[in-house]
């Protein structure tokens, strides 16, 4: 019944990271905050959609893995694991690989196949780009990031999972944009930070006439911005310089340049680690021909041709695919970035030996379908979704290959999110 008050033993953490525990009834109850171990008090809310969630009230006895978070905007939503330590964080995003691989994959994931997490560095501190949100509320703009749970804005107030720099930008460039006129029905603002050009750019997207964003130019002036892009009532406009150069550590060798808007890993340091594993398991010194589908803007194609792989990429964003070709202009590699789908690239996989799989949460179901009936001999899959990539790789393992491996990163700290790169071969 919602309000009453009762007292949980927390046993384990929901795909979105809240706590999960049962009351002496069975019934299973939600509780965001918490982690396994902790034993607590909760006032249960309303039961929606057959789940029951809760309100943390105390922490009568806290887990061994519990810590206090660096961050203390309690309502939002952003970073359900802040209390837990990495450890634990790693221990939980391994089980649920695991637990999802049987249950929706129908594959007997073993420890020997999934090794450790991969991590870097505390946790915090990690995010080169941000993406805000925005709702006018009592006469002035409201930007920040949802609150738990909901739609509701809980505005920036300092972030610790940015990047210093892109954290002042982003408190500043909240601040000036409160002024923005109603009517320009400002929606979403995403912000990116590059360390090698110490500038940061962003991209506002809106509803209303592009006027009220050009009517004036103090928000952008006063906002640190070296570029801005807004897409708004169907228009576009762009003011400044738009493109950075993305922080790697092959920055010697290559750059991969970017705008806001424009996928890129969140978390630079461990894309690093990525791109390291990807080389090992494709093997590009053994001049492999690689199909190599959702490319971006080149994060991998480069890469992997600098180590000697011949790379076909696709990449079905036009702008993003442009982007790619800009930077595989500036290094001498067999590769080329052609614009289209999925269901079009593999239409003709004979040529390949290998294809490289980076979808986005949605997976690759139709890619995977081909690969099964006709794929060549090894295929490489990264993930950002647990749930989507035990799906194809079920659809893969029935069409006669093998999981290999699976290995893991922890892309998102503070969050349930997690990076896997797996390797099947028939």
């Amino acid at each position: 019944m919602a309000g009453e008050l009762v007292v949980l033993v927390v046993e384990s953490l929901g795909s979105e990271g809240d706590g999960v525990g049962r009351r002496a009834d069975g019934l299973v109850v939600f509780v965001p905050g918490t982690i396994p171990g902790d034993r607590v008090r909760v006032e249960l809310g309303p039961s929606k959609r057959g789940v029951q969630r809760g309100l943390l009230k105390e922490v009568l006895e806290a887990s061994a893995d519990r810590t206090k978070g660096r961050c203390s905007v309690d309502p939002c939503g952003g970073c359900p694991l802040r209390n837990s330590v990495t450890e634990g964080q790693s221990r939980f995003k391994r089980e649920r690989i695991l637990q999802t691989l049987r249950r929706i994959g129908k594959i007997d994931a073993t420890d020997v196949l999934l090794k450790n997490v991969v991590q870097d560095g505390d946790g915090w501190r990690y995010r080169h780009r941000v993406r805000l949100h925005a709702t006018y509320e009592e006469s002035e703009w409201r930007i920040g990031y949802y609150g738990r749970q909901s739609h509701d804005i809980v505005p920036v107030q300092g972030c610790v999972v940015l990047w210093r720099p892109l954290e002042q930008v982003a408190m500043t460039l909240a601040r000036e944009l409160r002024n923005l006129p109603p009517r320009a029905r400002l929606e979403t603002v995403e912000i990116a930070y590059s360390r090698r050009d110490d500038r940061a750019t962003a991209r506002l997207i809106g509803q209303g006439e592009m006027r009220e964003y050009r009517r004036s130019l103090s928000w952008f002036e006063a906002s640190g911005l070296n570029g801005v892009e807004v897409e708004s009532g169907g228009e576009r406009w762009r003011y400044g310089k738009l493109d950075l150069r993305y922080d790697h550590g092959r920055a010697e060798g290559y750059d991969i340049c970017f705008e806001p808007g424009m996928f890129t890993q969140a978390n630079p340091a461990m894309n690093d680690r990525l791109i390291d594993t990807l080389v090992r398991l494709v093997r590009p010194q053994q001049h492999p021909r690689i199909l190599e589908l959702h490319a971006g803007i080149g994060n991998f194609t480069v890469p992997l041709g600098l180590a000697g792989a011949k790379v076909t990429a696709i990449e079905k964003n036009r702008r993003a695919a442009i982007m790619g070709r800009r930077n595989i202009r500036t290094v001498s590699i067999a590769a080329e970035i052609a614009e289209s789908t999925d269901a079009e690239a593999v239409v003709d996989l004979e040529p390949y030996d290998v294809v490289l799989l980076d979808p986005p949460r949605a997976g690759a179901r139709a890619a995977a379908e081909a690969l099964a009936e006709r794929g060549p001999e090894r295929v490489v899959y990264v993930s950002c979704d647990v749930a989507t990539f035990a799906r194809d790789a079920q659809i893969l393992t029935a069409g006669g290959y093998q999981l290999e491996s699976i290995e893991a990163f922890d892309m998102f700290p503070q969050t349930a999110h997690i990076e896997t790169v797996a390797t099947f071969n028939r």
